[in-house]
Order: structure tokens, then C-alpha cells, then sequence
């Protein structure tokens, strides 16, 4: 019987954007992210720009950010205000990226996490590890 109290878990894999992190979020933030952006104008985003010019901004913004982890794996560091704001950063782009340009977010399954690091680091994460959560439809790759 699961813990109705545990946290479910996704793994967002970036890697199919260039970006070589894989970013813990509690599941139901894919919603409410995606809740988010359906439910708010454009004008909202990036001084009227629109959504499609904030995912443009982020995907150039992320890159940057991504080399920069990648250079310092000991500022991968969830005390790090940046490092935490880079993982929100990659969430928000993947459901927006779904939501403009009907890309599957990609998860990775619990049995995978860990293996598939590039960008890894010890204090990257809180020990967390993702969710199997019931539902999802897997793909496995070859």
C-alpha cells in the first residue's frame, strides 16, 4: 500500500534539449507549471514578449547555465540559490516546451536514476530519488 504522504517524484531528463542535467520536481508541479502558462496571456511573459520569446530566452539562458554546472559540479548544490534556480528554470522550459511545441516531457524511470548522470553531483540533490507513479506510460529505449 503506497505512503499517502510521500512526495511523488519526477525525473525530467533534459537531455533532449541539450542540457546534460536530469531535474528532480515533485510530479504535480508538471501540472500546476502547466496550469500556469494555459491559464495566463502572453503579455504576461518576458514585458509583454509573449511565451514563445520567455522559451527562447530560456533555452539560450539554460545552455549557459548547464556549461557553467558542468564546468563547477561543486556549485550543483541545493544550498546554492542559483543551482536550485537553474532545476526550476529546466522544469518550467520542458512543460513549456511541451505546451508550444507538443514535445513529450521526458522522465526517467526510478530504475535508471543515478546511472545516467553526466552532470552529477552528491549535493545536487536532497537524496531524493523519483517516483514510480502508476499511470505513466513508459518507453524504453534500446
Amino acid at each position: 500500500m503506497p505512503i499517502m504522504n510521500k512526495k511523488q517524484l519526477s525525473a525530467v531528463s533534459m537531455y533532449q534539449y541539450g542540457i546534460s542535467t536530469i531535474v528532480l520536481t515533485e510530479h504535480k508541479n508538471l501540472s500546476k507549471i502547466e496550469e500556469m502558462f494555459t491559464s495566463s496571456d502572453d503579455s504576461k511573459w518576458m514585458d509583454g514578449k509573449g511565451k514563445k520569446y520567455l522559451h527562447s530566452w530560456l533555452k539560450v539562458h539554460l545552455l549557459k547555465e548547464d556549461k557553467y554546472f558542468t564546468q563547477h559540479t561543486g556549485k550543483a548544490d541545493v544550498n546554492n540559490e542559483r543551482w536550485v534556480n537553474f532545476c526550476d528554470d529546466c522544469v518550467n522550459f520542458a512543460v513549456l516546451t511541451m505546451m508550444l511545441y507538443e514535445t513529450p516531457i521526458h522522465l526517467v524511470h526510478p530504475s535508471q536514476y543515478g546511472t545516467m548522470f553526466k552532470n552529477s553531483t552528491p549535493k545536487g540533490t536532497r537524496g531524493e530519488m523519483p517516483t514510480l507513479i502508476e499511470g505513466i506510460n513508459c518507453v524504453m529505449a534500446d
